[in-house]
């Protein structure tokens, strides 16, 4: 949930949101590490769960979160993230992308810095096929650029755990 930059747009959508994260300093719903099953058996049902994992670990935690998860899983993770390298191949294999929306190059600490590789909203949905992707257009004339990058719009922020949000009925 970190600092729950992707939290309050949820919220005021409508969205009953449950958040978790491994920092006990921030106030969130659960404590606990993403990456241990343990912890996701505290976690209530949920349709989806949205996240900015930390990339070093999310091929760790993206596992729990589509089997957790009734609907699917959507994650900004960096588009390396997608390489078919020997610790995510199977899992990507047999758990496909069903949508990504490409980003243009943020700076996620507003520093003007960015990683050195862009990032993308990833969907992993349980009953939808693999869809085609298509990097966004006009990403030049995205608000925040920073020294010709783009500054991460609110919203869009590191978190160091998934935070879940329901569909209003």
């Amino acid at each position: 949930a970190g600092r729950g930059d992707l939290v309050r747009p949820l919220r005021a959508a409508g969205f009953n949101v449950f958040t978790a994260d491994v920092d006990p300093a921030l106030d969130v719903d659960l404590y606990g590490d993403a990456t241990d099953p343990a912890t996701w058996a505290h976690m209530p049902p949920c349709e989806w769960v949205v996240s900015n994992l930390p990339f070093n670990v999310a091929i760790r935690i993206l596992p729990h979160a589509v089997q957790h998860a009734s609907r699917g899983v959507a994650v900004i993770l960096r588009l390396s993230f997608l390489e078919p390298v020997e610790a995510r191949r199977e899992w990507l294999a047999r758990h496909p992308l069903t949508g990504m929306v490409v980003l243009p190059r943020y700076s996620f600490t507003g520093d003007g810095k960015t990683d050195s590789c862009t990032t993308a909203w990833m969907l992993f949905e349980r009953r939808r096929r693999p869809s085609v992707f298509v990097p966004m257009p006009d990403a030049d004339k995205m608000p925040g650029a920073v020294r010709g990058r783009r500054r991460a719009p609110r919203g869009v922020a590191r978190a160091s755990l998934p935070l879940f949000a329901e569909v209003p009925r």
